[in-house]
C-alpha cells in the first residue's frame, strides 16, 4: 500500500501510538497528537516535550506508528525511521496550527507548544483490516465539483465574477457555506476581504496580517493550512502603534471585524497562488467536526489555483474603447442637507459623517473622484488613468487596483445609499451622486 492511500486515516485515526526503543532495548510507547503526509514516503510527527520518545529517536531512529479507527473498524502500523527534524516552515507551521487547543493553550502566533516535526522516512505500512482505502465516490464528487467551477471560473469576465463563481461555486458543489477571499495588499504584509459568504455581515474590508492566525500563515508559508478546532487565532491584528504625529491626524478608525462563525470547529485557509505570485488566502469555516478532508483540501487548493490563474488573466487584460454605457441615472437630491465627507492624509481614511467606510489606497481613490467631481462636475474615469495620476501614486508593478476598486465598490453597496461606483464597461468607473457633499482634507499635524 502506498502512503497516500492513508492520508485520511493519517488525519482522522481516533489514536495514534508510536512504539520507539532505547539504546539498551527498553521500549516505550506514547500517544502522538499530529501526523501528516509529507510526501510520497515521507511521514511528520509532532513533537511536543522533550520526552522519552524525543530521547530515544536521536539516539536510535527506529519506530512504529499505530493508527486506530475504532470508528471505522480499520487500523494499520507503519514502521518508520527519523530522517530529519524541522523547527520552522510551512511544514512545522501546518503542524502547528493543527494542535488541539487542550495541548497548545497559548495562541498560534506566540510561542509554540511544538518544540520540532519529526519527518520520518516511511519503511513499510502493514494494514490490519479491509477498508482502509477512502470510499471512491467522495473523490468523484470532489472532481465534480472542481470541474464546474473551473468552467464557470473560464467564463468569468471580470475579477468580481470570478469570485462570485468561487464562492458559490463552494456552497453550491461542496456545501461549503461559510467561505471568504481575502487578497494581499500592496505592501505584501496584509490581506484584505473583497467577497465573503454565509456570514451576518460581509466584513468586506477587514484585514488580516501576514503570518496571523490560519489565514496568515496560509499566506506566509504559500501553503495550505487545516484544523479542527476552535478558531482562536483567527482574530485579526489591530493597527500597529501609531506616532504622536498620526494620532493628532486621524481618529482611530474602527476595524472592519473579520466575520467568523462564533463555534468553528473547523478551518481550512489555502494560499490563491499563481507561480511566485501570491493573490490571496482562499478560507473556509465550519461548525462541524470533522468537516474538512485531504480530499477537501485537495480540492480547495486546485480551485485556488484556477481562481490565482483567472485573476492573473483579468487583472492584465487590455482595458477597452468606450463601449455601451449600462450606468444607471441618478438625480442629486439638493433638498437634503450636505453629507460631510472626512479625508485623513495619514492614512487614507474616509469618514462619511461619523461612519467609518475605508482606509488606504481604495479611500485615495475615492477622495480623488470626489475631489474631481466636486470640483469639475466630472463623474467618468477610467482604470488606466487612475493608474497613471501622480495623486495616487501607485507602484508601477502590481498595483492591486482592480481589487481595490472591487473593494471600494462593495464597501459603497454595502454602506452608503446615496453614493456608488458603477462599471459601464469593462476598465471604466462612473462614481454615481444622489447628495451634495462637504468635502473636508484634515492633513497630518506638525
Amino acid at each position: 500500500m502506498k502512503l497516500h492511500a492513508l492520508r485520511d486515516q493519517l488525519d482522522s485515526a481516533e489514536q495514534r501510538y508510536l512504539a520507539s526503543c532505547a539504546e539498551d532495548g527498553t521500549p516505550h510507547i506514547s500517544s502522538v497528537s499530529v501526523t501528516q503526509y509529507a510526501g510520497p514516503d515521507r511521514l511528520a510527527l509532532s513533537c511536543e516535550a522533550f520526552d522519552t520518545t524525543y530521547r530515544n529517536l536521536r539516539r536510535n531512529p527506529h519506530a512504529a506508528l499505530m493508527l486506530q479507527e475504532t470508528s471505522e473498524h480499520r487500523s494499520c502500523q507503519i514502521s518508520l525511521r527519523l530522517h530529519h527534524v524541522e523547527t520552522e516552515g510551512p511544514l512545522f507551521e501546518h503542524l502547528r496550527a493543527r494542535l488541539d487547543p487542550a495541548i497548545q493553550p497559548a495562541a498560534i502566533n506566540d510561542q509554540p507548544a511544538l518544540i520540532c516535526a519529526d519527518i520520518h522516512e516511511v519503511l513499510s505500512i502493514d494494514t490490519h483490516t479491509a477498508s482502509d482505502l477512502p470510499a471512491a465516490t467522495a473523490r468523484q464528487e470532489h472532481l465534480l465539483a472542481l470541474r464546474n467551477i473551473s468552467l464557470a471560473l473560464a467564463n468569468a469576465e471580470e475579477l468580481s465574477q470570478a469570485l462570485d463563481h468561487v464562492l458559490d461555486g463552494l456552497a453550491a458543489q461542496l456545501e461549503i457555506t461559510n467561505s471568504l477571499i481575502l487578497c494581499m495588499d500592496e505592501s505584501g504584509q496584509w490581506l484584505y476581504t473583497v467577497a465573503s459568504r454565509g456570514y451576518t455581515s460581509s466584513g468586506v474590508g477587514s484585514e488580516v496580517a501576514l503570518g496571523e492566525g490560519l489565514i496568515g500563515l496560509a499566506a506566509q508559508y504559500r501553503t495550505p493550512m487545516r484544523r479542527h478546532q476552535q478558531a482562536a487565532a483567527l482574530r485579526p491584528a489591530g493597527r500597529p502603534a501609531a506616532t504622536e504625529d498620526a494620532l493628532a491626524a486621524y481618529p482611530a478608525d474602527p476595524a472592519i471585524p473579520l466575520p467568523t462563525l462564533a463555534h468553528s470547529r473547523c478551518q481550512i485557509a489555502v494560499p490563491i497562488l499563481a507561480g511566485n505570485w501570491l493573490g490571496g488566502v482562499l478560507y473556509a469555516e465550519s461548525v462541524h467536526t470533522p468537516r474538512f478532508s485531504v480530499d477537501d483540501e485537495d480540492a480547495l487548493t486546485a480551485i485556488a489555483s484556477q481562481l490565482a490563474m483567472a485573476m492573473r488573466l483579468l487583472l492584465r487584460q487590455p482595458e477597452p474603447g468606450m463601449g455601451t454605457d449600462t450606468a444607471r441615472p441618478v438625480s442629486l437630491d439638493t433638498s437634503t442637507d450636505a453629507v460631510s465627507v472626512r479625508y485623513y492624509a495619514a492614512n487614507q481614511s474616509l469618514f462619511f459623517g461619523d461612519d467609518y467606510l475605508i482606509k488606504g489606497v481604495a479611500g485615495a481613490i475615492l477622495w480623488l473622484m470626489l475631489g474631481d467631481y466636486q470640483r469639475d462636475g466630472r463623474q467618468d474615469f477610467s482604470n488606466r488613468e487612475l493608474r497613471m495620476d501622480a495623486r495616487l501614486r501607485l507602484p508601477e508593478l502590481d498595483d492591486n487596483l482592480e481589487t481595490r476598486l472591487l473593494l471600494l465598490q462593495r464597501r459603497l453597496a454595502e454602506r452608503c445609499d446615496w453614493l456608488r461606483i458603477d462599471r459601464p464597461a469593462r476598465g471604466r468607473l462612473r462614481l454615481v451622486v444622489a447628495r451634495p457633499m462637504l468635502l473636508q482634507q484634515v492633513d497630518a499635524a506638525h
